[in-house]
């Protein structure tokens, strides 16, 4: 499917090129603009979003660091097929779109963690040092003044540490910056608060005394239930709009 030049709402002045980014962003991502066709030219497109050529080339700029685009010169620009992506930055611009696509993608990172996230606690329980243990413990059981969301991102952290694998560690990193806004309101009230503080307590006892199994259930628990809790949130202003 090409582009419709009528589907562009002209923007308002302020954060002209970001503005511009959501709109194509979002027609790429949706699929309204298919893979293979080209954009309007630099001229119609500023005619239609109503701002200067420049702010469409910053725009185009920053969608082809997504892999969105593909900018060739001398014939034109297409968008790009973007399951062919290897740019973890396209996460974060999936996060940022609403409704249902981005109650997919908030699923779809759940299962990936499901997958690994329990393993490594088990590797962690098979392999970990007294200096892990200490660490996990000062997170777990110390009072650090972390709020309950801190908390719980600090002992993903220090157990992916202990578990000597940087890819692993690197990619927590990211998805934890990238979907920090969307924890945020699981993390709140006494009931929930109670829960993660067993589950971490219960996480902690795992690795201490070397019990993989356990740990590895804990942990597949513990991402289970927020991975419920979560996108039920997610639905609750979609189902409120309808």
């Amino acid at each position: 499917m090409s582009l419709d030049i009528q589907r562009i709402v002209p923007i308002k002045k302020a954060r002209l090129a970001g503005e511009i980014i959501g709109q194509l962003q979002k027609m790429i991502l949706s699929g309204e603009l298919a893979a293979g066709h080209k954009l309007p030219p630099e001229r119609e497109l500023a005619q239609a979003f109503d701002v200067n050529r420049a702010t469409i080339r910053e725009a185009l700029k920053k969608l082809e660091t997504l892999d969105l685009i593909e900018i060739r010169h001398g014939d034109g620009v297409y968008a790009r097929n973007y399951l062919h992506s290897t740019n973890l930055d396209l996460l974060r611009a999936m996060l940022e779109q609403g409704g249902d696509f981005k109650r997919d993608v908030v699923r779809s990172l759940f299962d990936l963690r499901r997958m690994i996230v329990p393993e490594m606690a088990a590797l962690v329980a098979r392999t970990r040092s007294s200096a892990d243990v200490k660490a996990l413990r000062g997170v777990v059981l110390d009072d650090t003044g972390m709020t309950l969301l801190e908390k719980d991102l600090a002992v993903h952290r220090v157990i992916a540490a202990a578990s000597g694998n940087l890819p692993y560690l690197v990619l927590l990193n990211f998805l934890q910056d990238a979907t920090h806004n969307i924890l945020e309101d699981f993390f709140e009230g006494e009931a929930i608060k109670a829960k993660i503080e067993k589950l971490h307590k219960d996480l902690y006892d795992a690795i201490k005394w070397r019990r993989p199994q356990v740990a590895r259930q804990v942990m597949l628990d513990a991402l289970t239930s927020s991975a419920k809790r979560t996108l039920e949130l997610l639905a609750k202003p979609q189902a409120k709009k309808g």
